[in-house]
């Protein structure tokens, strides 16, 4: 269990990230990574928790490759239906919105909370089956902004 301080923290980098998220924004390659980056260290940070709670490392490692499996394909969908613009800058492109994305890892890691309060006592397999769908939903980003990235290099390229 984490202590209040870092649920709270959490729950304020959520709503910075789901606030930044709901209109276009100006970003260079750096920014374009931070908000996958975050993603993966929270994400991470949960899945050592289970870890700490007894989890079996077997089932903790088995869901999250089956959770990085299933939501990289559909980063790379939502990545190309994502529209990117550039601007007279070369190092700063234009990202439209992408709250479905973000939506998805709230949702997942809202789930996995769910599961763990819910089910805290039902076993391993409900915190691992979290601990997968958190995964999904940070495959599911990182491919996205893959995609976005590649956009990027390609038309400040032409």
């Amino acid at each position: 269990m984490h202590d209040p301080v870092f649920v709270v923290l959490i729950g304020l980098i959520i709503v910075i990230l789901i606030v930044r998220n709901v209109r276009p924004q100006k970003m260079n390659v750096t920014r374009l990574w931070l908000a996958p980056l975050v993603f993966v260290v929270i994400t991470a940070n949960v899945i050592f928790g289970s870890l700490e709670a007894r989890v079996s490392a077997p089932l903790v490692v088995g869901a999250t490759l089956l959770g990085a499996a299933l939501g990289t394909p559909l980063g790379l969908l939502r990545g190309r239906s994502t529209n990117v613009r550039k601007t007279k800058d070369p190092k700063v492109l234009i990202v439209e919105p992408s709250v479905v994305t973000l939506l998805i890892w709230v949702g997942a890691l809202g789930l996995r909370f769910g599961l763990r309060h819910l089910f805290g006592g039902a076993g391993a397999t409900a915190l691992a089956a979290g601990d997968g769908l958190l995964v999904f939903a940070v495959a599911s980003v990182v491919a996205s902004r893959y995609v976005v990235y590649t956009k990027f290099k390609a038309l400040h390229a032409a």
